[in-house]
Formats: C-alpha cells, sequence, structure tokens
C-alpha cells in the first residue's frame, strides 16, 4: 500500500523543502500542502514524478504490514517498525547509511593508491628491464 508519510521522512532526509517538492510536482506551494501528497492513491505518473524527486524507485513508496506488525518495503526489507507505544521509527537510519558509504568511499581511494603503486613498481621494473637489455 502507499505510504505517503515516506515523502515527509524523505524530505527531511535529503534537506529539502516542502516548497521546493511542491514546485516539482508542479503545484503552487502558497495553495497547497504537502499533506495532499501523503493521502490517498496517486496516479502512476504521480508515484514516478515522486520517485524521480527523490531519486528513489517508485516501490520505495509502498509498504505492507508483515505478521508481526512491521511494515516491509516490496524488497522484504523492513521499512518503518511499530514498538508497544504505537511509536513509528525507521529501521535502517541514514547515518548508518553514510557511514556505510563514507567506509566504502575511503576503501575506493586505499584501492586507488595500491593500484597507482602497482603501477609505479610495474614502469620501474620495465626501465630496469629496458636497460638490462640494452646492456647485453
Amino acid at each position: 500500500m502507499y505510504n505517503g508519510i515516506i515523502i515527509k521522512e524523505l524530505l527531511e532526509e535529503q534537506g529539502k523543502s516542502h516548497a521546493e517538492f511542491l514546485e516539482y510536482m508542479g503545484v503552487n506551494p502558497k495553495c497547497n500542502s504537502i499533506t495532499s501528497f501523503m493521502n490517498g492513491n496517486p496516479s502512476a505518473a504521480r508515484l514516478e514524478r515522486i520517485a524521480d524527486f527523490f531519486g528513489i524507485t517508485i516501490d520505495s513508496l509502498f509498504s505492507r504490514e508483515s505478521e508481526d506488525n512491521q511494515e516491509i518495503n516490496n524488497s522484504g526489507a523492513p521499512l518503518i517498525q511499530n514498538n508497544n507505544s504505537g511509536t513509528r521509527y525507521k529501521v535502517i537510519s541514514t547515518i548508518n547509511l553514510k557511514n556505510d558509504i563514507k567506509h566504502l568511499q575511503e576503501k575506493v581511494a586505499m584501492l586507488e593508491q595500491r593500484l597507482k603503486d602497482k603501477e609505479s613498481i610495474i614502469k620501474d621494473k620495465e626501465t630496469i628491464i629496458s636497460q638490462l637489455r640494452k646492456m647485453m
């Protein structure tokens, strides 16, 4: 089922304003509120436009209840979980994702440096081989 609450959460996570979103959707921010996008069943075209604005897939805008009262997205991964007091919270925080991205970027930088080092060693060895051939 379409979960419009995700729009509000994505706006907050991505640091985008309600007005920015409404303008992108072709709606006058002074005449409309974000609530109109959080309720109801939007058309496929509107869903596609929403997903494009946030850089996500359309299925990310949907969730369904599992047997243990945990909303999951279409891939089966937890999206929002309810605790006993009825408070909803994200299972995967953007902080964890940002840390993962940072870790992967550091690993890529390290591997790029190792590649440069190996290329330098190969170049040095090729130079030595060339000089040895000239001596023969």
